[in-house]
């Protein structure tokens, strides 16, 4: 059986009173009185120190180690200077002051708080001020070279509507299919003639083109989608007959806005539709039709009446030059083939000789 018990918090070997005879009883008092003497506190070295039994008279260190766990730190209101490189709390500066945190750095008191709020301004971010309604943004303090800024959207008001308005402002942002793509966009010079349309390249350049002065203008479309048929040679035919003209065919693609139809000289110095008897009877009147037919339409588009009034001579005849028939065909956008159709009665003959076909979009 044990002569002494160990004590709960340092295992002290603690003699039993009565029971312990000599020497084990002082050679367990040694042994306790040596541990004692260097307990620490540790688990299993001592009880912990709690906060009631310390007396914090004067600056406590922490022998440049960093006070790690806090919940918090409750600053005590200073009234005299402090040292540098100290966090501390006193009144501030306002009408009505409150307690607000300074921070000494040993030559510059700056103040964080202001009235219960950040104390923040413009002028207080170096580079930065505000006057007049402005903020001015400058590569740092003391530089008179203006800021960039890498930001997201940005927010235009207009300067009397509040910003806690639903209304009065208009949303820069970038395209939402950008992805990883970059590039920058350039704003033009103040176009020389007023006003302008404006334009932009794949580079990002925008630019001023021609004036916008009478609306758009034909300087400022593209050029039209025309096409030009071959010529029709000496083409004849003679009477009862409908048929198509040789050549004279064209297929165009539009936009959706009016294609213009005519019929025209190869060259200046030929070209003509014209209209006879046959060689063999005398006719007092000669009758044919020129007409424009377009793909998917059962029927002409257009017709044009020829007629030549006489005196009953087999000779009888009549001329026309190409430019005396043109149509103007308002379709929707699509691919059209256009061709011409001549007729003429019994005993009558047509020919058109050195003509070509136009079509062109308006």
């Amino acid at each position: 059986m044990a002569n002494f018990i160990a004590s709960p918090n340092m295992n002290l070997p603690v003699p039993i009173v009565g029971q312990d005879p000599g020497p084990d009883y002082a050679t367990n008092v040694n042994t306790s009185l040596n541990t004692i003497d260097g307990h620490t506190h540790l688990p299993g070295s001592g009880v912990f120190i709690t906060p009631g039994a310390i007396d914090i008279n004067e600056s406590l260190t922490f022998q440049n180690n960093f006070a790690t766990n806090l919940a918090g730190v409750n600053f005590y209101q200073q009234t005299a200077s402090v040292s540098a490189q100290t966090l501390y709390v006193k009144l501030g500066t306002e009408s009505t002051p409150l307690p607000d945190l300074f921070y000494f750095d040993g030559i510059n008191t700056i103040q964080l708080t202001a009235g219960g709020n950040v104390n923040a301004t413009a002028a207080s971010i170096p580079g930065e001020s505000y006057a007049g309604g402005t903020f001015t943004w400058r590569q740092g303090s003391g530089s008179t070279l203006p800021a960039s800024f890498d930001i997201g959207s940005v927010t235009l008001r207009n300067p009397s509507t509040a910003v806690t308005s639903g209304t009065g402002y208009v949303d820069l942002t970038v395209p939402s299919g950008i992805g990883s793509s970059q590039y920058n966009i350039a704003l033009p010079l103040l176009p020389s003639t007023n006003p302008a349309f404006l334009t932009i390249d794949t580079a990002g350049n925008i630019s001023s083109t021609s004036s916008t002065v009478n609306g758009i203008t034909r300087q400022n479309l593209v050029a039209v989608g025309q096409q030009i048929s071959s010529s029709s040679g000496a083409f004849s035919l003679s009477g009862p007959n409908q048929a198509a003209v040789t050549n004279l065919s064209v297929t165009i693609t539009t936009t959706g806005r009016p294609v213009m139809l005519m019929l025209q000289p190869v060259s200046a110095s030929g070209g003509e539709i014209i209209l006879s008897t046959d060689g063999t009877h005398a006719l007092s009147s000669l009758f044919g039709t020129v007409f424009f037919f377009r793909s998917g339409s059962v029927s002409a588009i257009c017709y044009f009446p020829l007629q030549v009034g006489g005196s009953g001579s087999i000779f009888l005849n009549g001329s026309w030059p190409p430019g005396a028939f043109s149509y103007l065909d308002v379709v929707g956008a699509g691919t059209y083939t256009y061709t011409v159709q001549v007729e003429v009665p019994s005993e009558t003959n047509i020919e058109v000789s050195n003509t070509v076909l136009v079509a062109y979009e308006l």
